[in-house]
């Protein structure tokens, strides 16, 4: 997903560090912050939702960053993610929540560098041919898998207002690789034959280091496989055994075949004849490696005419730390690409780093409205105690285990997965 992304927000800057102390007291300070109506439940924890479109959130040196900004910003890399795994702008599933997350996190860091880099190319003079846009429009339709299609063709997948944000987005990237250039002293541009030699050598080392490694792990997860096999807990064995616990790695999880194939093919094929209670070999994820139980199925009631229903499958993991390779390239002048291209991301976060602390950045409403509030004190206490009790919501479809969800435990002769106390 992340690797996907970057085609559009090339130069993202880390998780903004909030450091600041409030100058306010959140949505409330302020003539423009704009009340809950009535007294409905509210949708959202987070204060800066409720706020006028015109609300100035933050300035950056002076210059406003309002609530349309921010708005912007998000909605457009949520309808970007959804594009590139076709997905539809209403569903939810554990993919879309946890990008959901990791957008709002990165939502101010990304406000503040464009800014800032606004400011900093208009400082060095910096213009922007249409070459360099035409370009980043072709990366771009690669990236949300519509390579060869000319770029006008995203009115079909964006709306009006994302489409506007779109353009803007990459006219900043092709302006901020070329502020780059003039800010930064450091050779961007060529690498040496050394580099080319130390960078193949430290790529050799590693992959051996990463071999060994993944081979104790995966013997690691067989011997759960076995114990879990023969009789043991899931739940508790996870707890005990697993690199990712539930509340780091995603004990549960709840895919469809195509989510499933586009996280981890083994995975998909396995599904198709898997019964519920069995529990797979070591998969590879994307945040490890781990064995897999299929606790539940639910078929779509909602299905397509002419088309089988869709399923959701309901799974439990137990994950052990991955140890990735290095890409070992056979060209040369391919790895000195992908040289540049780092010496480019490291080059890009550096100057932004030093462009934030060389700046005057004001919260006008304060930090609070950005981050997530409870109702009141009972609510987070209610809240926090059902985090700790980890039990996840039932599958309710024509094919699910019945019993707890609590106490998985396993049996030879009767499926792996039990449900059953």
């Amino acid at each position: 997903m992340k690797a996907v992304l970057s085609a559009i927000f090339l130069f993202v800057l880390a998780v903004f560090i909030v450091g600041c102390s409030d100058k306010g007291d959140g949505v409330h300070s302020g003539k423009n912050a704009a009340a809950a109506e009535g007294k409905k439940k509210p949708k959202s924890f987070f204060p800066v939702e409720y706020l006028a479109p015109t609300s100035v959130i933050m300035r950056i040196n002076g210059a406003p960053i309002t609530k349309a900004d921010y708005a912007g910003w998000f909605r457009l890399r949520d309808r970007i993610f959804r594009a590139t795994y076709r997905m539809s702008q209403k569903e939810k599933n554990d993919r879309t929540r946890s990008f959901a997350r990791d957008n709002r996190d990165r939502m101010l860091g990304e406000l503040m560098r464009r800014e800032l880099m606004r400011q900093e190319a208009e400082r060095l003079g910096v213009e922007v041919p249409e070459t360099e846009i035409r370009k980043l429009e072709k990366r771009f339709m690669s990236a949300i898998r519509h390579a060869g299609e000319p770029f006008e063709n995203v009115t079909k997948i964006f709306d009006a207002a994302d489409v506007a944000m779109l353009k803007k987005t990459i006219y900043m990237d092709a302006r901020d690789g070329l502020c780059l250039d003039k800010a930064v002293t450091n050779d961007l541009k060529q690498v040496s034959e050394k580099d080319i030699d130390d960078a193949i050598a430290f790529a050799k080392k590693w992959n051996e280091d990463a071999d060994k490694k993944m081979a104790v792990q995966r013997e690691r997860a067989l011997k759960v496989r076995d114990e879990i096999l023969n009789g043991g807990i899931f739940a508790t064995i996870t707890s005990n055994r697993a690199d990712l616990a539930k509340d780091e790695g995603g004990l549960w999880q709840t895919w469809t075949l195509e989510e499933a194939m586009e996280e981890c093919e083994p995975l998909a094929k396995w599904l198709l004849t898997a019964q519920i209670g069995d529990i797979s070999e070591p998969f590879d994820f994307e945040d490890g490696l781990a064995i897999v139980g299929l606790k539940g199925i639910e078929d779509d009631v909602e299905q397509e005419p002419g088309k089988p229903p869709a399923r959701e499958y309901e799974l439990v993991r137990c994950t052990f730390f991955a140890y990735d390779r290095l890409e070992e390239y056979d060209s040369r002048k391919e790895l000195a690409r992908e040289i540049l291209k780092e010496r480019r991301r490291l080059a890009m976060r550096d100057l932004g780093e030093r462009l934030i602390g060389a700046a005057k950045i004001e919260f006008p409403l304060g930090e609070r409205i950005f981050y997530r509030q409870q109702a009141n004190a009972a609510a987070g206490k209610k809240a926090k105690k059902k985090q700790k009790g980890a039990k996840p919501k039932p599958v309710s479809g024509v094919k699910t285990v019945s019993g707890t969800n609590s106490v998985i435990s396993a049996k030879k002769d009767a499926g792996a997965v039990d449900a059953r106390k």
